[in-house]
């Protein structure tokens, strides 16, 4: 009986394998299991953690991108809860694309709030976050 050439015998299971995955895939995604919020996190702690999507949510859902909020401690490499606006948050953290992602959904600073933020990244050796801070007034 002849021999059957291994790549013949292993791309069936090669694509049912590919066809799992998308059908995975593509249920995951229609669920939305990547977008969904985390009711743990504020939207200063969802800044401060650099997670776009629950940041997205929930100026959606109406909250506040200027608004100050309660950040707990641990959270924002601070050992202290902290009062912070989103934007004081995700600059404490280093997240520049969080930065970028409030200031296009409406988070406001004047140059008095970007001199605070400025020292902030500074302070964290954000240098991305200081520069784009002082380009982007």
């Amino acid at each position: 009986m002849p021999r059957a050439c291994p790549v013949v015998l292993a791309a069936p299971v090669v694509a049912g394998l590919a066809l799992l995955a998308a059908i995975v895939v593509s249920e995951r995604a229609s669920l939305g299991w990547l977008a969904q919020p985390d009711p743990r996190f504020n939207l200063a702690e969802a800044a401060g953690i650099g997670r776009a999507a629950p940041v997205v949510e929930r100026i959606r859902r109406g909250a506040d991108p200027n608004g100050v909020y309660s950040v707990r401690r641990g959270l924002i490499r601070t050992d202290e809860d902290l009062m912070l606006t989103p934007l004081e948050a995700a600059v404490m953290s280093g997240e520049l694309e969080i930065v970028r992602l409030l200031e296009a959904n409406g988070a406001q600073r004047d140059g008095r709030l970007t001199a605070r933020l400025v020292e902030l990244a500074a302070a964290r050796r954000a240098d991305d976050v200081v520069e784009y801070l002082r380009s982007a007034r």
